[in-house]
């Protein structure tokens, strides 16, 4: 009797054991069913929540150029606009990002304006940044400014013609004639010079740096372009009297010399 009903408990244990694999079986592909059926319809489980979030590149990693040197930006388009141009080692951002309208602040005379960009729900960028453009030339801006206007081959100074560049000091009427046309340069182009003075004190020609032969200075016409640069350093004067050192070697720009008949 002890026999049968040891048999018995034997095989009523492996009947449970049975249904439990089976039952564990069916469980696991109705799970991977599941699973599939919601990534098909963009639902995502476990480990597959944030799958489209990991692969995007947040904004503040792509190195943009987010302080723009531009004048005359008049709204939130134009400035978006001038973002773009400054940025176009990255193709095709305009697919990818879109501009906060009531977020732009127009530069003044006093200011810098601003605009926020955002991310594309649906890009492969995220985040948000915030751009300024710089309408001011002041202590804090000035060579970079100067480097900005000869990298965009802008950079051209008309000086009349019957200067001398003396001992190269700020006693030389041909570094006055080009502060002069430089402030003229820039206030043509919109921007505000929030400077007391600007001063060049030295200058260095020949293999240092170049500049025009006083033949050519006396010329009544004559468009010098340099090869070299022109290499000067100098001054600048803030609102509060502070004098601030400024020094460009090799600067690439174009002189013209008195007026074409």
């Amino acid at each position: 009797m002890s026999d049968i009903k040891n048999e018995v408990l034997l095989e009523a244990e492996q009947t449970t054991k049975k249904v439990s694999k089976n039952w564990k079986i069916y469980a696991s592909v109705l799970g991977i069913m599941v699973i599939g059926a919601g990534t098909g319809l963009g639902v995502y489980y476990g480990v597959n929540a944030n799958h489209h979030s990991l692969n995007k590149i947040n904004l503040s990693k792509l190195n943009l150029d987010i302080v723009i040197s531009k004048a005359g930006i008049t709204n939130a388009n134009q400035a978006f606009e001038a973002f773009l141009k400054a940025n176009t080692n990255l193709s095709n951002l305009n697919n990818y990002l879109q501009y906060d309208f009531s977020s732009f602040i127009a530069p003044t005379e006093t200011t810098n304006g601003s605009l926020t960009i955002n991310a594309k729900a649906d890009g492969k960028y995220t985040g948000t940044i915030t751009v300024s453009f710089v309408n001011i030339i002041d202590e804090n801006n000035f060579e970079s400014i100067v480097w900005d206007l000869s990298k965009k081959e802008i950079l051209i100074l008309q000086i009349p013609s019957g200067t001398t560049k003396g001992d190269g000091t700020d006693k030389s009427t041909y570094a006055q004639a080009l502060k002069k046309s430089f402030i003229k340069l820039v206030t043509t182009l919109g921007y505000k010079l929030k400077l007391k003075d600007i001063v060049i004190d030295k200058q260095w020609m020949g293999n240092n740096g170049e500049a025009p032969n006083d033949e050519q200075l006396a010329s009544d016409y004559y468009d010098w372009h340099t090869t070299n640069g022109i290499t000067i350093e100098g001054y600048v004067v803030t609102n509060n009297d502070q004098q601030i050192r400024i020094a460009f070697s090799k600067l690439q720009c174009e002189i013209i010399i008195g007026e074409k008949k």
